[in-house]
């Protein structure tokens, strides 16, 4: 049995999400109002009516309500610019109590009965009287959110050593468990400094492209092994995983050469 579903996502979040469409056709960009297990929301359509198959999909399946409209536009207004002052009130709130935390961004719920604060902080924060003082203060329910390093990156954006937004804030859905390793596949000077991001964590990217680094790797002979040429027998000196070409030392009669080959002109002893 198959599904009519759209793929929507929310504002501070890649990752997209099925709802039924009840019927109704959405086209891309657009802004529609769904239901969630929190209540209702905004998202943005990313891919307009398709079919799933019904037994891919085990979760329930929340609908769209609408598309939307004047007042809804209205609202999402009113509640950005009162979080633009909740956000300053609040950060004198955090200082008076002096907890190592940082607000990253206030959001209200769509239907304005809820106030989600959003922070980092390296260690555990005891945030019970600043719970019961935010409750007081801004009358509404009170969330407190609490992110890691690459959320928080993912969250702001800026700009990456490429010169373009992050990938974090601008397409990945998920975070993938990067590692040294993946540079050392790519030949890149093992310096953390200049492999990191914005979050100071290894750079999302060293994973794109790792399985061909590795697939390129293992077709090639390693350092110092010995290697049969159309010239002779040689010693490997360096690899070239881009150009995929191998450099060959030879030395005779005292005299030392060296030269580069295609992988395919080179057989492993």
């Amino acid at each position: 049995m198959e599904l009519e579903v759209i793929s929507a996502k929310f504002d501070d979040n890649c990752k997209a999400y099925y709802f039924d469409p009840k019927g109704n056709f959405y086209k891309p960009k657009d802004k529609v109002v769904v239901k969630t297990i929190n209540g209702l929301d905004v998202a943005e359509v990313v891919k307009s009516n398709f079919k799933i198959n019904k037994n891919d999909f085990n979760e329930e399946l929340q609908p769209v309500l609408r598309k939307v409209g004047y007042k809804d536009l209205e609202t999402i207004k009113n509640h950005e610019e009162k979080c633009k002052e909740i956000f300053v009130e609040a950060e004198k709130i955090i200082k008076k109590y002096n907890l190592e935390m940082k607000l990253l961004k206030v959001k209200f719920a769509f239907e304005g009965n809820k106030l989600i604060f959003i922070y980092s902080a390296e260690n555990r924060v005891d945030f019970r009287d600043l719970l019961k003082e935010f409750a007081s203060i801004f009358k509404a329910r009170i969330e407190l959110k609490q992110i890691g390093i690459r959320d928080e990156a993912k969250l702001l954006g800026g700009l990456g050593p490429c010169g373009k937004n992050i990938c974090c804030a601008s397409h990945l859905k998920d975070f993938e468990k990067v590692s040294l390793k993946f540079a050392k596949n790519q030949g890149l000077a093992l310096n953390t400094s200049k492999l990191s991001g914005m979050c100071g964590r290894l750079m999302c990217c060293l994973a794109y492209e790792n399985d061909m680094y590795v697939d390129i790797l293992n077709k090639m002979p390693k350092i110092n092994s010995k290697v049969k040429t159309k010239d002779g027998k040689g010693v490997v000196v360096y690899n070239n995983i881009l150009k995929e070409t191998v450099t060959v030392k030879f030395e005779e009669d005292e005299t030392t050469q060296l030269i580069e080959y295609k992988i395919s002109e080179v057989e492993k002893i």
